[in-house]
C-alpha cells in the first residue's frame, strides 16, 4: 500500500515536473518545489532510515515528532489532561510512557494524580535519571512520552527529552507551570521555553474574579506570602491560580487575611463582571 502511493506521487511530480511552465499547473499547486519537498516528506516517514543503535521498529519511526510544553496556573487542569491524552493513546492500543519528578510527593512517589480523583502510576524523574536510556530500554515500543511537573526538570532533563524527539523521533508532551509565587522562572519550564517545538497555556480563571489566572498567589496561615523558598510543595492549602491584579493586591479583611471566594461578586469591578 505504502509502495503504490509513493508510485502514485512520483507519478504526479514528474507530470508536473513536464508541465512546469504551464501557469495554470503551478498557480493549482501552489509550486513545483513545495510538492517536491512534500515527496520527500513521505519518502522519509514511509522510509525511516535505519539509526545506529536505535530500533526503530521499537519506537515506531515517528518522523513528525515534537517537543511540546503545555503550562498553566495551579489548578489548570494539567494532571486531568495528562490522563486524558494517556487514555486517549492507549484506547487506540498505542502505549505511552508517563513520567513525573520526584520532587512533587502530595499523593505519593510516581504518581500523577488529578484533583478530581484519578491517579496513574509514572516513572520518578530524579537527579541521576537518564530519561533518553529509559526509554531505549523499554520492553515496547511507544507512541508518546508524557510528562508531570516539568517546572522541576533540570537543564539536562530537559536537553534529555529534546533528544527522545530528535533522535529517537519519539513526541514528548511537558506539562507544569511557568513561573513560581515570586513570577520567577523554574529551571525546567525556563528550558523548556527555549527547547520546545510548540508551547501551550492551558487556562484556567482567578481565584477572585473571571479573569485569566496568569500567577500563583503563596498562603500562609490565610495570608498572602511573597518571599520564602522557591519550592513549597502545596495545593489548594498554600497556592491560588490568580490574575496579575489580584496577585498584587488580593482583597483582605481588617486582619490582613485574603478574603475567601465566595458566590458573592460585590468585590468583582464591572469591567469584570462583564466577562462572565
Amino acid at each position: 500500500m505504502a509502495l503504490r502511493l509513493w508510485l502514485s506521487l512520483l507519478v504526479w511530480v514528474n507530470f508536473l515536473g513536464i508541465g512546469k511552465d504551464d501557469e495554470i499547473v503551478i498557480d493549482f499547486w501552489g509550486s513545483l518545489a513545495t510538492f517536491k519537498l512534500l515527496a520527500k516528506v513521505l519518502t522519509i516517514t514511509l522510509f525511516p532510515p535505519n539509526i545506529k543503535g536505535i530500533d526503530t521498529k521499537k519506537i515506531g519511526g515517528l518522523f513528525l515528532a515534537q517537543l511540546y510544553f503545555k503550562y498553566g496556573a495551579m489548578n489548570s487542569g494539567k494532571s486531568i489532561d495528562i490522563l486524558k491524552v494517556a487514555h486517549n493513546y492507549e484506547e487506540q492500543a498505542k502505549p505511552v510512557l508517563l513520567m513525573t519528578s520526584h520532587v512533587d510527593t502530595r499523593t505519593g512517589r510516581g504518581k500523577i494524580a488529578s484533583r478530581i480523583g484519578i491517579e496513574r502510576d509514572a516513572v520518578v524523574i530524579d537527579e541521576e535519571t537518564d530519561i533518553v536510556q529509559i526509554v531505549k530500554d523499554l520492553p515496547h515500543k511507544i507512541y508518546c512520552l508524557i510528562l508531570d511537573e516539568a517546572q522541576f526538570l533540570s537543564k539536562k532533563h530537559v536537553h534529555q527529552l529534546a533528544q527522545v524527539v530528535d533522535e529517537l523521533r519519539i513526541p514528548v508532551m511537558a506539562y507544569g507551570l511557568k513561573n513560581d509565587f515570586q513570577n520567577n522562572l523554574f529551571e525546567g519550564s525556563r528550558e523548556l521555553l527555549l527547547f520546545a517545538d510548540k508551547i501551550e497555556e492551558i487556562k484556567t480563571i482567578c481565584w477572585f474574579c473571571p479573569k485569566k489566572a496568569t500567577m500563583n498567589l503563596r498562603m500562609a496561615d490565610g495570608r498572602p506570602v511573597y518571599t520564602g523558598e522557591q519550592i513549597q510543595i502545596g495545593g489548594n492549602e498554600s497556592y491560588w491560580p490568580v490574575c496579575r491584579k489580584h496577585y498584587l493586591n488580593p482583597p483582605l479583611d481588617e486582619r490582613g487575611k485574603v478574603l475567601a471566594p465566595s458566590l458573592d461578586r460585590s468585590h468583582v469591578g464591572s469591567d469584570e463582571a462583564d466577562e462572565l
